[in-house]
């Protein structure tokens, strides 16, 4: 749910939630090594990790077969995931987030209603940092072969294209993307090591659907009809990111509402007390979104969005 060039040196650093976070602002930028073929020629540290080496911001080798097969064989940790759902959001940086985990411009455009937004072709080019470990590759793998397996999109090694994902392990300050293709270039994907999971592959799917174009599911614009939100349990400056979207902003598709999509969040999102729910369906569910990975709806919705089907 994105460069970090020159450009971001005007926004702060970022943070996230989707599932999520921590975080340490700072200042300084770093260079990239100069053989380094890549047009992030400088990268802020605003919000990086302090113990980040220059090693960090290296770009790795494209996803291999094996490695997108689908076959996570290699457990990789997954921490706790009422760290990811938790209230512990820098709130400094959260102001600079839509919804908790998506990163926005100054003309921050929806690609469910802006088609420039989509990724031409459904191809979305990306590069990978180098200091992801060998289990976390099969995970970031896993979850985009579902992509290639059940839609349109392709995930290409980028070589020339001046619009790519930057897929980053560095900035240790949450899971958050762009929504869709903002046409300035490089745009980051950030995805820590607490964001890439063997358990929980939904939150790098969650991510790469931000990528690609989509917002939340609980901030449609019939939230209304399918689920409640319990604001005294959520801080007031929090409560922007449970706000239905304008219909204007965001389109539906023609598709149901999914409380078990990937792109939904749980029912305990910012609770201000955890024990009491934020969210929960107007039929009392309560076990909302999920980490595991795509719905039947969310799969096609995203056909749908990139008209993956003829006819």
């Amino acid at each position: 749910m994105i460069s970090l060039r020159a450009s971001w040196m005007t926004i702060l650093a970022v943070s996230f939630v989707c599932l999520w976070l921590e975080s340490k602002v700072s200042a300084s930028p770093v260079l990239l090594p100069a053989n380094k073929e890549d047009d992030h020629s400088v990268v802020p540290v605003d919000a990086v990790n302090q113990n980040v080496t220059i090693e960090d911001f290296e770009l790795g080798e494209p996803l291999n077969d094996e490695e997108l097969s689908g076959n996570m064989s290699s457990k990789v940790p997954s921490g706790s995931l009422s760290g990811k759902w938790s209230n512990r959001i820098r709130d400094e940086l959260l102001k600079k987030l839509a919804g908790g985990d998506i990163m926005t411009l100054d003309d921050n455009k929806n690609a469910v209603i802006d088609r420039n937004s989509l990724w031409p072709g459904a191809q979305v080019p990306y590069v990978i940092s180098a200091s992801y470990t060998p289990e976390q590759r099969r995970v970031l793998g896993y979850a985009i072969s579902e992509f290639h397996s059940k839609t349109c999109i392709r995930f290409v090694p980028r070589t020339t294209q001046a619009n790519y994902i930057y897929i980053r392990r560095d900035l240790n300050v949450g899971c958050w993307s762009y929504v869709g293709m903002n046409g300035n270039g490089p745009q980051d994907v950030s995805l820590p090591d607490y964001c890439v999971s063997y358990n929980y592959p939904g939150s790098v799917m969650h991510e790469l659907m931000h990528a690609i174009g989509f917002q939340h599911e609980h901030q449609r614009p019939d939230q209304q009809y399918y689920i409640t939100i319990n604001y005294p349990n959520i801080r007031p400056d929090n409560r922007q990111f449970f706000n239905p979207m304008k219909s204007t902003e965001v389109n539906t598709l023609g598709l149901p509402y999914d409380i078990k999509s990937v792109m939904h969040y749980p029912s305990s999102f910012m609770a201000n007390n955890p024990s009491i729910p934020t969210m929960m369906a107007r039929n009392g569910e309560l076990n909302l979104g999920n980490l595991k990975g795509f719905t039947q709806l969310d799969i096609q919705k995203i056909n749908k969005l990139y008209s993956c089907y003829s006819g």
